[in-house]
């Protein structure tokens, strides 16, 4: 089989005539030369003049009847009939340079996406101060153990990790909180948190109470999530930290303090800041009927919010954009090793990194808190 590419060039478009020789028998020698030359001459008149399919299949059919002739008509939309080789590739199978290429952003790739989950699996584990690595030996010769018990912000792994503020001023810290978690849970781990036997307890919970009670969808992701023996709403909440109180109280001799809440998102007009109003409004009350210290957090935060400058109101709102600011700040933190006051600034915010978790600036207002109250000084 012969195969003979032909182009012309029709309205800016190259057109490529390809003529397959198909022999059915072998010719005599001088029939063998004639059909080349008539090919040839084929080959002479469509590179000099201008064709349509219609006159190529006219040509075709003049070549000897030994021949069968096939030709068909490919556009294409290279602007000449020899078109010229990519650079990274040849023939449609990337050459030697594309390879390589190829290989170094694969290698990019997966480093980056090892990176991001190993990062992601060391936030989601337990701090290095957490109830299960304590030891005695930890103790010290003076000064109160204090056990901070609480959700995600008393975490520090997607925020201000104040705990760690109050260990470099001096303090035993042990940091009670988990990601997630709502009062009902703190509850069933209590027993676990006082075997440090602290001297102070401070309990920071119900914002993912407040979260959970916002609408349906919340409270069905966090039954999930948390395994919640039932939905959650705020009289359920009450009922969980007055338990909590009185556990603490019970198991223990140490000193107890519930702080208010911390805004979620800067808005105070939102709906879930109402939320949060009314879960201060339950922690104010259970600190007063049950005879233990509360820590105004909340309203030293929203004079914080007050004073700064050109702030604007970020209103929070649940659901997938949430989780992509939450998890883009974990990103900005520890794979571009951003301060969480840059990532809030970035974005606008004060008290905040992704409407939820604390900026440094903010944490450094709960450490103080917490330091008053366990250092005996005023609040």
């Amino acid at each position: 089989m012969r195969s003979t590419t032909f182009g012309t060039v029709e309205n800016g478009c190259c057109v490529l005539y390809l003529v397959s020789c198909h022999t059915r028998c072998n010719p005599k020698p001088s029939e063998s030369a004639h059909a080349k030359s008539r090919i040839l001459r084929l080959d002479l008149i469509f590179r000099s003049s201008r064709f349509d399919y219609a006159t190529a299949a006219q040509l075709a059919a003049q070549l000897p009847a030994r021949l069968d002739i096939a030709v068909t008509r490919r556009p294409c939309t290279i602007q000449s009939a020899k078109p010229s080789r990519p650079i990274l590739s040849y023939r449609g199978r990337p050459g030697i340079l594309g390879r390589v290429l190829y290989a170094i952003l694969a290698i990019v790739v997966l480093v980056a996406a090892a990176t991001v989950a190993w990062k992601w699996y060391r936030v989601l584990q337990p701090p290095a101060r957490a109830p299960g690595r304590w030891s005695e030996s930890l103790r010290p010769a003076s000064g109160p153990v204090v056990l901070c018990l609480g959700d995600s912000i008393t975490h520090g792994h997607l925020g201000s990790d104040w705990t760690g503020l109050l260990a470099s001023r001096g303090l035993c810290v042990v940091n009670g909180g988990i990601n997630g978690e709502l009062a009902w849970n703190v509850v069933q781990r209590v027993d676990r948190a006082l075997a440090c036997r602290p001297d102070v307890v401070t309990v920071l919970i119900g914002a993912n109470d407040a979260l959970a009670a916002h609408d349906e969808a919340s409270a069905r992701r966090y039954v999930s999530m948390v395994n919640l023996p039932r939905s959650p709403d705020l009289e359920w909440f009450e009922g969980n930290l007055r338990a909590l109180v009185r556990r603490l109280r019970e198991e223990s001799k140490a000193r107890i303090a519930l702080m208010t809440l911390a805004p979620v998102g800067e808005d105070p007009r939102a709906p879930i800041a109402t939320l949060v109003d009314k879960c201060d409004a339950i922690i104010a009350r259970v600190a007063e009927d049950l005879d233990v210290e509360l820590l105004p957090l909340h309203d030293r935060l929203v004079a914080l919010l007050a004073v700064s400058s050109g702030a604007a109101q970020h209103r929070y709102v649940p659901g997938m954009r949430s989780t992509i600011r939450m998890v883009s700040a974990g990103a900005l933190h520890y794979l571009l090793g951003m301060s969480w006051d840059r990532i809030a600034a970035r974005r606008g915010l004060t008290l905040t990194v992704d409407l939820i978790h604390l900026s440094d600036r903010a944490g450094t207002v709960v450490a103080n808190l917490v330091e008053g109250f366990a250092r005996k000084e005023g609040i």
